[in-house]
């Protein structure tokens, strides 16, 4: 097998294992209804009214983000 082909077989396992864990911790997450999450390939976006607010003011709502 050449270095090439080694090369990119491990970044393709790399990227499928990234996504699995993407996926679980998605899962996980026990956000309000008005609240969503989005997962991209350099993170998560969370989206939903007043988030800013809520994460001030609201302790369970902040303590689920984590």
């Amino acid at each position: 097998m050449s270095l090439d082909r080694l090369t990119a077989r491990g970044q393709a396992i790399g990227e499928r294992a990234a996504m699995k864990k993407r996926d679980e911790i998605i899962g996980r997450l026990n956000l309000p209804d008005d609240v969503s999450v989005e997962a991209r390939p350099d993170g998560f976006v969370i989206s939903g009214k007043r988030l800013r607010a809520r994460y001030v003011t609201d302790p369970n709502f902040r303590n689920r983000i984590r």
